[in-house]
């Protein structure tokens, strides 16, 4: 079952409200107090009207099924940031740091790990301000992001 749902008899019935919204897997889902809901998927984020939303099944895990990388935060950063990501299965990770001439400037990770969500803090040392980038590696995914540093 994918998608958004709603229930008026406290779940003995469900009826699918996700008009416009891609069929996937939802990764998360917020709703205001204006009965707006809005949800991400792996690609997108969408808003439907929906005041009520009543709950969200499955674990984050059974939802996601691709590995993802996700923005540093803060970015702008001086002088660490934190890189998080997501594996669908126990694998080998490398997260490798790139200079703006495509330059490697550290190698953050390089290690199998267990499934799951999973972060790093990159804590800068001897680097000047400027465009870096974080690439992620794990089996043939390959995803690459970009990064500032402010001194």
């Amino acid at each position: 079952m994918r998608g958004v749902y709603k229930s008026t008899n406290k779940g003995a019935s469900w009826q699918k409200i996700n008009s416009g919204l891609e069929e996937l897997p939802i990764i998360s889902l917020a709703v205001d107090n204006k009965g707006m809901a809005i949800a991400t998927t792996n690609n997108a984020v969408h808003i439907v009207d929906s005041s009520q939303v009543t709950s969200v099944g499955g674990p984050k895990e059974k939802l996601l099924a691709n590995f993802s990388l996700y923005q540093n935060y803060p970015n702008p950063f001086n002088p660490s940031t934190t890189i998080e990501y997501y594996l669908p299965k126990p694998i080998k990770v490398k997260i490798v740091i790139y200079n703006i001439l495509g330059q490697q400037v550290k190698l953050l990770v390089d290690e199998f790990q267990n499934s799951g969500n999973h972060k790093v803090i990159f804590n800068t040392s001897n680097l000047s301000s400027g465009v870096y980038f974080y690439q992620f590696i794990a089996e043939n995914y390959v995803e690459t992001k970009k990064m500032i540093l402010i001194r």
